[in-house]
Formats: C-alpha cells, structure tokens, sequence
C-alpha cells in the first residue's frame, strides 16, 4: 500500500477519523507496519505491552490458556480495529496471546507516541476510553454467561467491535 494510501486508510478509521490531518500525519510517521503470516504471534502473555496495534489487513486473535493447557478465545479483531489499548493505560505485561489468524498487516505505535497523540486529542482519549469500556462490558457480558442459564441482555461479540468508519 503507498504512503498517500496508508494515510487515506488512517482518516476512513473510525477511531482515528477524530484526528486532525496533522495528527494523522503523526500517527503514519510513528508507526511501523509489518506482514504477520497465519499463525505467526504477535505478542504473548507476559511480554511488555510497550506499543498499540492497528489491524490494517487480515484477522488477529486474541485468546488466553487455562493452566491445563485449554485455549479461550477472547475475540477476534478484523481491519479497522485497535488492539494492546491496555498498553495506553498501565505499564503491565500482555496477559493474553494475539495471533495472526490470517495473514495480516498491522500497524504499530510505541505506547509513548500513543499518549502523546491522546494529550493532544481529547476527542481521541475518548474513543479509547469508550472503546476500552465496551470491552470491558463484552468480556464481562461472556463471562457471565459461563455461569448462568438465564439469558443476559445482549452486547456485541468481542468480533463485532468494529472501528471502521464510514467516512
């Protein structure tokens, strides 16, 4: 994808739409892209969360393992979506494996070039901060079904969170 691309994919993101032009400009010259092959791990449990990941092509999934050795699977993230958002908040390692499911091109951007961007932008902080809160109400949400029969309202899957705007 050309560099005129990557910024024109950068403005149709419907978390990073609420940015300024310049802003973007930021984001594309901070960040590194990288094809990811089916498979190939993006990062594990315990490795430092230093960075953001934006999902350009492909499929990433995110899963944990029980002590047993069984895998859960957390969610899947498709283009558009942001993952590791955690890494913006605290200085904790991953606790989850991300995987490309698909061969995928991701972006990357250092948790300190993130922050920055998210003190320039309010309206940015916000997104993430919704975004993290959702989160929190889908796994929530599932978890929660585990343990009981009786049917809890409904939030989107972990699959469905989408940050693609139509813009």
């Amino acid at each position: 994808m050309s560099a005129h691309s990557r910024l024109s994919y950068l403005q149709r993101v419907g978390l990073l739409s609420v940015l300024s032009e310049a802003e973007r400009w930021s984001v594309f010259r901070a960040a590194r892209v990288a094809a990811y092959r089916r498979r190939r791990p993006i990062f594990y449990p315990g490795d430092p969360a230093d960075d953001v990941y934006l999902l350009e092509s492909g499929v990433v999934k995110l899963s944990v393992e029980s002590p047993e050795g069984r895998e859960a699977i957390l969610g899947f993230q498709h283009p558009g979506d942001l993952f590791g958002a955690l890494a913006v908040i605290d200085d904790r390692p991953h606790d989850h494996l991300a995987e490309a499911y698909e061969d995928s091109t991701i972006w990357t951007i250092s948790r300190t070039s993130f922050q920055g961007l998210m003190q320039d932008s309010p309206a940015l902080a916000q997104e993430i901060i919704t975004l993290l809160g959702l989160r929190v109400r889908v796994y929530r949400t599932a978890f929660a079904r585990l343990f009981t029969r009786a049917p809890v309202r409904a939030w989107p899957t972990p699959c469905s969170i989408s940050l693609v705007g139509t813009a």
